[in-house]
């Protein structure tokens, strides 16, 4: 969520629930502007997730809105994992297809299965497609599941462990690997060798956090204002 790298053109995220979406709508607005204004070649497109939570709050649909009159290269993708934290979205929303939306703001509306890859893959290539070649904004409805809880301190009682399991057999790495292998892309060996080689990566990062010093106090104060 906080991890950022300007290079690869990842922004990183925002603790304020939906606080991203205006600020993405900006950079699209960014892109808008050096391709249309300043006659650079820019064939990019902004990305923007958020989860389903944050489709109530009004910066949702101020930057849809802008985005639409603006004709912004944007892509907003609502990660609906059917949850707001501890409540499921059918008690606090009069609609559970996000995507619906699109409408109120004149622009292209979509469902995905989240917990499928290749129709997100697919998904994507149309929405990015969608903002680059007719410089229209898309608003994406994920549907995805969150296995564990919000938080830590969040034990997930909310729901039952029948629809837990339900969605853990449509776990999307599994379903890739069940259709890779039907098509003789990998082997069960090479499936597990990958599957073995991540964890081994995941458990050394764990251990470089773990055994770091703490960072010297006066660190505290590092790029939180522009020198």
């Amino acid at each position: 969520m906080h991890m950022f790298d300007a290079e690869k053109h990842m922004l990183g995220g925002n603790g304020i629930v939906g606080a991203q979406i205006p600020v993405a709508t900006g950079v699209a607005f960014a892109e808008m502007y050096r391709k249309k204004v300043l006659g650079e070649k820019n064939s990019g497109c902004t990305f923007c997730f958020f989860g389903d939570g944050a489709v109530h709050q009004g910066a949702f649909h101020e930057s849809l809105n802008m985005a639409s009159v603006w004709n912004l290269p944007a892509v907003y993708v609502v990660e609906n994992n059917q949850y707001g934290m501890g409540t499921a979205v059918s008690r606090v929303s009069a609609v559970t297809d996000f995507d619906v939306k699109a409408v109120g703001y004149a622009m292209s509306g979509t469902q995905l299965n989240g917990m499928d890859f290749l129709d997100v893959y697919e998904g994507f290539r149309a929405a990015a497609k969608e903002a680059i070649e007719n410089e229209r904004p898309t608003l994406i409805d994920c549907k995805t599941y969150r296995y564990k809880g919000h938080s830590i301190s969040d034990p997930a009682k909310y729901r039952t462990k029948d629809e837990l399991e339900s969605f853990k057999a449509r776990d999307p790495i599994t379903l890739l690997q069940g259709r890779m292998h039907e098509a003789g892309m990998i082997t069960d060996d090479e499936y597990r060798e990958i599957d073995q080689r991540v964890k081994d990566k995941v458990q050394e990062s764990v251990d470089f956090a773990e055994s770091s010093d703490e960072p010297a106090l006066d660190t505290m104060y590092e790029d939180i204002y522009v020198d």
